[in-house]
């Protein structure tokens, strides 16, 4: 997988600072993770189409700003934007993981797109979408799944 090359390159800077003496650091770099597929993928989309991104970060607080004045002009202007920006930012991102051979599953999809919808919440002085994905909502994907029990205790 292409986001493997992450961790060389976080092995190779944290052997360069435990070279330059810098053991303290070189432990904190050698124990970040490893981004997960999705939060590579987001990345991979900001870093290509950041003015894309920052467009959808600073729409949020358009889309505020329409529902506290309860303008519904605004709000339906700026819901199509909203959708347009969604729509080219995700086609962004099957563009981009097919040039460079990564495979974009169903559940990577999800958590790219719920990591943009995410984006529109945060108030415009927050740092815009970096490759975080939610950590919380119904719409993510990777969420843990718990086993449904077939039968409850009381129907036994």
């Amino acid at each position: 997988m292409v986001h493997n090359r992450t961790v060389a390159a976080r092995d190779d800077l944290a052997g360069y600072a435990w070279e330059e003496g810098q053991a303290a650091l070189a432990g904190r770099i050698a124990h970040l993770r490893r981004p997960t597929h999705g939060a590579w993928v987001l990345n991979q989309l900001v870093r290509e189409y950041r003015r894309e991104a920052e467009d959808l970060a600073r729409l949020g607080e358009t889309l505020r700003q329409a529902q506290a004045e309860r303008s519904g002009d605004r709000m339906r202007a700026a819901t199509a934007q909203r959708r347009e920006i969604v729509q080219s930012l995700m086609q962004h991102t099957r563009d981009l993981t097919a040039q460079r051979g990564v495979r974009f599953s169903d559940e990577v999809e999800r958590q790219v797109s719920a990591s943009l919808e995410a984006a529109l919440c945060r108030p415009t002085g927050r740092r815009p979408i970096r490759g975080r994905l939610p950590d919380r909502g119904p719409a993510l994907a990777s969420a843990p799944r718990r086993a449904r029990r077939t039968t409850s205790s009381r129907d036994a």
